[in-house]
């Protein structure tokens, strides 16, 4: 990494430019690590489909089923995002203290790593999305509405996973440790989904900081899955408006980001 005297935004976009480079050439020149992602996605959908029952939509719709799902399709989006990302930073300590001290800053790290995420993770959502559509039949109200909502129930909640992670990641020195903090995170998203298991009184406060609940809640919208409840039972994430669902998906992101950001401008506020 060139070794820059005097730090400007000029210079913060051209380290971002340069890290994005050289962390999509990482991933092109690493045949395991491409072709290991490139299968992710199909192996996941396949997955999927297993627990798919072809009655599911059929009148009468089966709740639970429905609802399982839904959840299964969001969930493996978040599992993608936050196993692609929990090592992201700390296998990279070494490398980051040299590049830290020739003047990278690293703001412009993290944001470059969460943009080839984000961008590995669109073509994995993409994939996962139209298999979906394909072999799926949701009962969707609006059909062009309701496939936007499933892709991004999907996306959003993977982008909020890689987030997650890399704020792990920049908080732990190595990735074995890290381990433990992954399969909490995991653990969270079934869970506190608020579909899965029911979960009432003060613990359900964790539901709305669960990605997958929220992205549940948004694919389970566009399905109007409320309305095949009957005697006035409900789920209530059903009826979340689908822009909140989106706007706390992406707050989850965007505050995973600025802390990871935090954490390392404090571990290398001495070189910075």
């Amino acid at each position: 990494m060139k070794r820059f005297k005097k730090r400007s935004a000029k210079t913060n976009i051209t380290h971002y430019g340069v890290l994005v480079r050289r962390h999509f050439k990482q991933i092109f020149s690493n045949g395991k690590l491409f072709f290991s992602l490139l299968l992710q996605a199909p192996v996941m959908l396949i997955i999927c489909l297993f627990v798919y029952d072809k009655d599911t939509f059929v009148d009468p719709v089966n709740l639970f089923n429905a609802s399982t799902i839904t959840f299964v399709f969001v969930f493996v989006g978040a599992l993608m995002g936050v196993l692609n990302s929990y090592s992201a930073v700390c296998k990279e300590r070494d490398i980051l203290s040299r590049e830290v001290f020739g003047g990278l800053d690293v703001t412009g790290y993290v944001l470059a790593k969460f943009t080839v995420l984000a961008s590995v993770g669109l073509v994995q959502c993409l994939i996962i999305a139209a298999g979906a559509l394909v072999f799926i039949d949701f009962p969707f109200v609006s059909p062009v509405g309701g496939a936007l909502a499933l892709f991004l129930s999907i996306y959003l909640v993977h982008l909020s996973l890689p987030a997650t992670g890399l704020l792990i990641s920049a908080v732990l020195k190595n990735a074995g440790s890290a381990i433990l903090p992954v399969l909490v995170v995991i653990v969270m998203q079934v869970v506190f989904s608020d579909c899965v298991i029911p979960i009432d009184g003060a613990a359900r406060v964790l539901c709305y900081v669960t990605s997958t609940m929220w992205g549940v809640a948004l694919l389970g919208r566009a399905c109007d899955l409320n309305s095949y409840y009957q005697f006035g039972v409900y789920n209530e994430i059903y009826s979340y408006e689908p822009i909140l669902c989106v706007c706390v998906l992406a707050a989850i992101a965007v505050l995973c980001l600025l802390l990871a950001v935090v954490k390392l401008k404090i571990d290398y506020r001495s070189k910075d």
